[in-house]
This record gives structure tokens, C-alpha cells and sequence, in this order.
């Protein structure tokens, strides 16, 4: 398994992986988004395994104004149903990680949504060493 920083030419790949999480883009919706993905400051890194996509992690680096650090926020990290079970989320996330950490990051976020905690996310990010972070993450649509 390999790990590269996704570019315009995965866009399908990408798009039939985001299927899986139900999320629908355009080609074009994807393809703007691979293109801010691109620079220091955020990435897309995919895990291909023979030529083809079995991961996804996509992440973005703030600058705190408060506290004098980085953090890293985990957008989003999809594997392939077909690669499940091979520790490949596992692998995305330490690649993040280490990424973040070289960025100068102190802290990595990432939010789990409510509906995928029956398929064992929560508990598969604790076992990660990600907790709880005691903050209320509050939202508004505008």
C-alpha cells in the first residue's frame, strides 16, 4: 500500500469512494475542492493499493490565535468497503498525524457524525488514542 496526495487525475475514484459515505459531488464539486486541497495547509492523501483507491483522508491546518500552536482537523476518511479490516483508516489517520505533527501541529481534531456510531467509529477512533475533547461543538447555518 501506498500513500499519495491525491490530484485531478483520482477525481472518479474519489467520487464513487464519497458514494460509500453518501455523499454526492459532482465531478466538478470534486475537482475544486482537490484544487484548495493542494497547498500546505490542506491535503487529501489517498491510500492505493494495485492502481486503485482503497482510502481517503482529507485534512486542514489552523492557525490558533490564542493559543500560540497549529491544529489539524480531520475533513474527512472513507475506505473502500472492498478494503475493510486491513487497517488502512488506521494507517490514513497515523500518516495524518505525522503530517500535522510535521506542520507544527500540537492538537488533531475530527469529528464523528451521530449516524455512524452503530458501525463502530467512535470506538474505532478511541482506540486511536482520540477522545473525548470536553468542548461542545455547536452549528448554524447562515
Amino acid at each position: 500500500m501506498q500513500i499519495i496526495t491525491a490530484n485531478n487525475k483520482h477525481c472518479k475514484q474519489i467520487k464513487e469512494l464519497l458514494k460509500q459515505l453518501e455523499y454526492s459531488m459532482s465531478d466538478d464539486q470534486i475537482l475544486e475542492r482537490l484544487n484548495i486541497y493542494n497547498d500546505d495547509f490542506h491535503r487529501c492523501f489517498l491510500a492505493v493499493i494495485n492502481d486503485e483507491i482503497a482510502g481517503l483522508v482529507a485534512l486542514s491546518i489552523r492557525e490558533l490565535f490564542i493559543i500560540q500552536t497549529r491544529k489539524a482537523f480531520i475533513e474527512g476518511l472513507v475506505v473502500d468497503e472492498k478494503f475493510r479490516g486491513q487497517k488502512i483508516g488506521e494507517k490514513l489517520l497515523k500518516y495524518s498525524e505525522n503530517y500535522a505533527k510535521n506542520q507544527g501541529c500540537s492538537i488533531v481534531e475530527l469529528t464523528s457524525g451521530k449516524r455512524r456510531e452503530k458501525n463502530g467509529a467512535l470506538r474505532f477512533y478511541e482506540r486511536l488514542g482520540f477522545s473525548d475533547g470536553q468542548k461542545n461543538y455547536l452549528r448554524k447555518n447562515v
